[in-house]
């Protein structure tokens, strides 16, 4: 975490990750300049005992090379305490399709060192109607592009079955007991041998690129429902899937 973050993206992405995926512990970076708002959000999930919170404030920056460092650290600190560890960004969700479940996913394939997910980036420019103030943002935001993120070679074009590895896939779950070693996109030892959760199976990491900023300008150009933005897909299962997390609530009862 680290300079102007905007406490409802925080809130939003916590209780979908929570709710939706069952996420059971929480390990966050503290950078540097986050605003006390953000810390009101953190605090219910502090005393229910499944968030920590690192201090890695003074003189720390959030660079390539000290993000790796950060991933490896989270990877041996948490080895003998969990099972599985996503590595993700506030402004990314994962979605898993239903009837699937993330937990079930990974039983299909417990020997497995890693998954990666294809990524799917969102507008915040293109938005529907603001709804009541206490809904959460991705309830109108709609909006995707129509193929998954790729940045491989030119002549990879934006076909799925080429999005691979670093090139497509944006982000790792790692098995704590099989991986060695993280870079930021990807494993690194072991290299070989992980799930690809394929993007034609519904399993998706979503990138809203710009949410989590406190200052960001967001719905510069919001479409009534008879009209939609141009080459983008409209979508609403996210939409769903954060209202429904926002109606549960932060967590309540105390674990320890």
């Amino acid at each position: 975490m680290y300079h102007d973050l905007n406490p409802k993206t925080i809130q939003e992405w916590l209780q979908v990750a929570m709710h939706y995926l069952r996420v059971e512990y929480f390990v966050l970076n503290d950078g540097a300049s986050v605003v006390e708002d953000v810390y009101e959000v953190l605090e219910p999930y502090v005393a229910a005992g499944i968030m920590e919170i690192l201090d890695m404030r003074g003189g720390y920056k959030f660079e390539s090379k000290q993000n790796v460092l950060i991933l490896n650290n989270c990877l041996y600190r948490m080895k003998y305490v969990s099972e599985w560890l996503l590595f993700a960004d506030f402004d990314e969700f994962l979605y898993i399709q239903p009837p699937q479940t993330l937990r079930g996913a990974l039983g299909e394939h417990p020997d497995a060192p890693y998954f990666t997910f294809g990524s799917l980036w969102w507008s915040i420019e293109h938005c529907r109607p603001q709804p009541p103030s206490e809904h959460f943002y991705l309830e109108r935001l709609p909006f995707h592009w129509p193929h998954i993120y790729c940045i491989g070679p030119k002549d990879a074009g934006h076909e799925e079955a080429r999005c691979i590895n670093y090139f497509g896939h944006r982000k790792v779950i790692a098995n704590t007991q099989l991986v060695k070693a993280m870079q930021v996109h990807r494993t690194i030892e072991p290299v070989d041998n992980g799930v690809d959760l394929n993007a034609s199976t519904g399993h998706l990491l979503n990138h809203f690129q710009g949410l989590l900023r406190g200052d960001i300008k967001m719905c510069d150009k919001v479409f009534p429902s008879n009209s939609s933005p141009e080459w983008y897909i409209e979508d609403w299962h996210l939409a769903e899937m954060s209202k429904q997390a926002r109606l549960v609530g932060p967590p309540r009862t105390i674990l320890y």
